[in-house]
């Protein structure tokens, strides 16, 4: 069933991009560098007989696949394999793989449904003239563009870079090949990382340019990394001449908006500038406790039946922070700290600073969490250090019936170590 993927590519070429350029884990493969020249793997790719698999199903389990295998390792370049159907003999396999120039071909036939999905994989080895590995990928439940980018295909690029490796350069000449190659020329920003194309990462110069010889044919995928802002992925096919990619780099951001409520209670706001986009940051904003949402459990002790609960405080908070993650990861940890200090609006006494405690200090660890590299849901751990000289006064605050067990009262100073905001951050 290969012509059949070949003849789907170019009407749902965009819809697969889309999918693989939302996926984080696309490209985390890890890899090391090692001397040497390259195997050249043959994909074959077909579907049991008899089956009626969607033609945008085999165009994603194919896809999906192809883009595992190729940033699997740096030891092996991956061939699609010619159009016309796939050969049913190994014999017939590795005649056709010899013909496109490579010394190894992997087979993979789909089975079942994307409900419950099966698939056969088996890789020939032509240098050692044997098979090197065989597997059966099983799964009963349904299969998702999750699962194909993520986890289904381990097992088969785990077994890829176990059984195939660069060819030493001094090999014999039986153990070689003489690799055709093309440059290419990647257009970035003076300083940008390309990982996926050599063993290393490699730096584009200030002149902006950096040129790569790759071997012929091949299918390929990169990632470029620039601080400041986000990351840029591609695949392609390489078939016989050279070419120029230029990087369409997207600026990070500089500003975000953070609407959160307080303990899932009080709500707060924040404005967020980055002195390195998407990366350091300064905030600004305030929560307050004039109007939030009461929720009574069963030692609630009074007879208030509302929702609602209001206290006459509010606080405008001042932090600094940074990312500890990128910017395109699905999960994302902060660290931040910084000052508040406490505001009081009450009748007879106006607006002003909260005479008890007026100023304190937070720390943050905070994740975030989406697909969307521009809005994001977040969680935040934020334990208050209070400053105070008064801390029995503040204990005393507290109703008659109420514990305080989340506040450790010292001589000079007040913590509540169990305060946490929840909330939705809009880049800009």
């Amino acid at each position: 069933m290969r012509y059949l993927v070949v003849s789907m590519r170019n009407h749902w070429l965009p819809v697969v991009f889309l999918f693989f350029l939302l996926t984080p884990a696309l490209f985390s493969e890890e890899k090391e560098f090692a001397p040497g020249e390259p195997r050249r793997l043959v994909l074959y790719f077909e579907q049991e007989e008899g089956l009626k698999f969607q033609e945008l199903e085999l165009l994603l389990l194919y896809e999906s696949l192809l883009a595992k295998l190729s940033g699997a390792s740096v030891g092996v370049v991956i061939i699609e394999a010619q159009s016309g159907g796939v050969p049913g003999t190994i014999e017939e396999k590795s005649h056709l793989a010899r013909e496109q120039g490579a010394d190894s071909w992997l087979s993979a036939m789909v089975s079942g449904s994307m409900e419950s999905l099966r698939v056969y994989v088996s890789s020939f080895d032509l240098l050692k003239e044997r098979m090197v590995f065989e597997s059966r990928l099983q799964s009963e439940l349904p299969v998702g563009l999750i699962d194909l980018a993520r986890r289904f295909w381990d097992s088969t690029t785990q077994a890829l870079r176990e059984n195939y490796s660069l060819v030493a350069a001094d090999a014999p000449p039986a153990k070689k090949k003489i690799i055709d190659s093309a440059e290419i020329v990647i257009l970035a920003q003076p300083g940008t990382l390309v990982t996926g194309l050599s063993g290393k990462p490699l730096e584009v110069g200030q002149e902006g340019e950096l040129s790569i010889e790759l071997a012929l044919p091949g299918t390929y995928s990169f990632e470029a990394l620039k601080r400041g802002y986000y990351p840029y992925k591609e695949i392609f096919y390489l078939e016989s001449e050279s070419r120029v990619i230029e990087i369409d780099q997207q600026p990070g951001s500089r500003y975000a908006l953070n609407f959160y409520l307080n303990n899932f209670s009080f709500p707060g706001f924040e404005l967020s500038y980055y002195f390195i986009p998407n990366f350091f940051f300064a905030r600004v904003g305030f929560n307050t406790f004039l109007l939030g949402i009461r929720v009574p459990d069963q030692d609630d002790s009074t007879d208030d039946d509302s929702w609602l609960q209001s206290h006459s405080l509010s606080h405008i908070n001042i932090t600094v922070g940074r990312y500890l993650g990128r910017e395109d990861r699905y999960y994302r940890w902060l660290i931040s700290g910084g000052l508040f200090t406490r505001l009081i609006m009450a009748k007879g006494y106006g607006i002003g600073f909260e005479p008890i405690a007026p100023f304190g200090v937070q720390a943050i660890i905070g994740l975030e969490f989406s697909h969307s590299e521009k809005k994001r849901l977040f969680l935040e751990y934020v334990p208050l250090l209070y400053l105070t000289k008064y801390p029995e006064l503040m204990q005393a605050s507290f109703p008659p019936d109420y514990e305080p067990w989340n506040y450790i009262f010292g001589k000079s100073y007040v913590i509540d170590f169990f305060n946490f905001r929840f909330g939705l951050r809009f880049q800009l």
